[in-house]
């Protein structure tokens, strides 16, 4: 089991990013959708490529990338990634405001936090030396992102040990988790109880 596009869709939770929003609202190819909006195109004329950029970018974005890196990430030139980025944030103001909001705190105060107040703090946020500086931006725009994606995704992995136990006491013959891969929770069931664990652990990630 895993969650679809859960960075991106906590990046809508925290900008109120509209656009974003009404795109998983309406169950839209996420990817596609940003380079309709990107490039100005009607969305069955994106192609792969230009998808595969967008997919780059929405995903990059949360790393504070820059056109060098987006451009070598997207295969575009330097010029090409930058004017995309321009109009990446021309369509998303949201997202572009809180990237400055982000900025602007840490550099105050020194740290941020995720949705569910665990803090992180980066010093060289009030640093005088300008490449700390910036990195330490880069990673505090990060943080809450990734960071919450992270809480959300521990919060529904014990929460299923929790079912798990609750229903199968410490028989793991029956049902087991086996491991976590960034946002999947992978489980070994038995046959006749999959549909059971599958629906519950369901609605067990989709609750949290």
């Amino acid at each position: 089991m895993d969650y679809s596009q859960i960075e991106i869709r906590v990046i809508a939770y925290l900008t109120r990013e509209k656009k974003l929003i009404e795109a998983f609202e309406n169950n839209l190819d996420i990817h596609q959708r940003t380079a309709s909006l990107v490039k100005k195109i009607p969305q069955e004329e994106v192609t792969p490529a230009e998808r595969s950029s967008a997919k780059a970018l929405n995903f990059g974005i949360i790393y504070g990338i820059s056109p060098f890196g987006f451009a070598r990430s997207a295969k575009m030139s330097e010029p090409e990634a930058r004017i995309f980025i321009e109009n990446y944030l021309r369509e998303f103001p949201q997202i572009a405001r809180y990237m400055a909001n982000i900025r602007s705190f840490v550099n105050k105060f020194g740290f941020v936090e995720t949705v569910f107040g665990r803090r992180r703090y980066f010093p060289e946020a009030k640093t005088n030396n300008h490449f700390l500086r910036q990195s330490a931006e880069r990673m505090a725009i990060n943080m809450p992102i990734q960071g919450t994606a992270a809480d959300i995704m521990k919060m529904a992995l014990i929460n299923t040990a929790e079912f798990l136990e609750e229903s199968f006491g410490r028989n793991q013959d029956e049902a087991r988790i086996v491991l976590t891969i960034h946002d999947e929770i992978i489980l070994e069931v038995k046959d006749s109880l999959v549909d059971e664990v599958k629906n519950q652990t369901k609605t067990i990630m989709e609750s949290v």
